[in-house]
């Protein structure tokens, strides 16, 4: 199934599905491929970058990758296969945000931006599911961030009940009852906000592998010697064990952080990663760091 050439570098091969980097008309795309017979794994497959292309083009407009047209009979060429399945996207520049270092006020500020993001997708009718760091990107020089990975995105329900068993979410950001049910609710994805939050305050990949009775305060006390109270409250609250303590969506979340007063560092941050979208957000009434005349200098 691999494909080596000068053309391609392989980013990872996960058996069901490859990851590669290709060359298409001058541009380096991000291309996952499936080649082989109609099995369960392909509907599977087929499944979540359908989610994927429908998201993608929902929310063209904001802060993630660009869908990139290659005719099906040109990867089929490629793949020497009739039995192609593949998903072919910009590639963006920047790094994961499990790899750099950030401080406490420039953690927040970029967190500020996923939030309202998110926030923004929702207002669009689609609900990111599986949030974690790896999936939110930044340039080195902090001038502008995306979120990726949309395959576990879903139509928003106005019941705000979700099926569990058809999404593969990362185990170590999942709230402790989602172990068990068979169903999730909007909680769910603001315990994985809460755990993106913590795992950039300087915790990174160290942070999901602690266990969170030690490593809460530890976060907390960071965010308290930076004049974050506030933040930390949030944080509390937001991965409780108990889901009728966390706020009940992110809406009611981000409507918290805007109550707060922020390091002037991470209004800055924000202000910087929003402006491109400005005028999408503001259409959706997302108007972002309203607290900024009282920011804590």
């Amino acid at each position: 199934m691999r494909k080596e050439s000068t053309k391609f570098k392989l980013i990872s091969d996960f058996g069901h599905h490859v990851k590669y980097l290709v060359e298409w008309k001058g541009q380096t795309v991000f291309l996952k491929v499936r080649v082989g017979s109609k099995s369960g794994e392909y509907y599977w497959a087929e499944e979540l970058w359908g989610r994927e292309k429908i998201a993608l083009s929902e929310l063209q407009h904001f802060a993630v990758p660009k869908q990139v047209k290659i005719p099906k009979s040109v990867v089929q060429k490629w793949f020497n296969s009739n039995h192609v399945l593949y998903s072919a996207l910009e590639l963006l520049p920047g790094t994961d945000c499990n790899k750099l270092k950030l401080t406490v006020p420039q953690g927040i500020g970029l967190w500020a931006f996923m939030l309202e993001h998110l926030c923004a997708f929702h207002r669009e009718g689609i609900m990111y599911v599986d949030l974690k760091p790896a999936h939110l990107i930044i340039e080195s020089d902090l001038s502008a961030a995306h979120i990726i990975d949309f395959d576990r995105c879903v139509l928003v329900e106005p019941s705000g009940v979700y099926d569990m068993t058809i999404f593969v979410m990362t185990t170590n950001y999942m709230p402790p009852e989602n172990l068990f049910m068979k169903t999730f609710t909007e909680r769910t994805i603001v315990y994985q906000a809460g755990m993106v939050l913590g795992a950039l305050l300087g915790w990174g990949n160290d942070f999901i592998n602690q266990n969170l009775s030690e490593a809460i305060p530890e976060v907390k006390k960071q965010l308290f010697e930076n004049r974050c109270g506030g933040i930390a409250n949030l944080l509390d609250g937001m991965l409780s064990a108990n889901p009728s303590e966390r706020p009940k969506d992110l809406e009611s979340t981000f409507a918290a952080l805007n109550m707060l007063e922020l390091p002037a560092e991470s209004v800055e941050l924000w202000s910087k990663l929003r402006a491109p979208y400005r005028q999408q957000l503001a259409k959706l009434k997302l108007i972002g760091p309203v607290v900024q005349l009282k920011k804590v200098v």
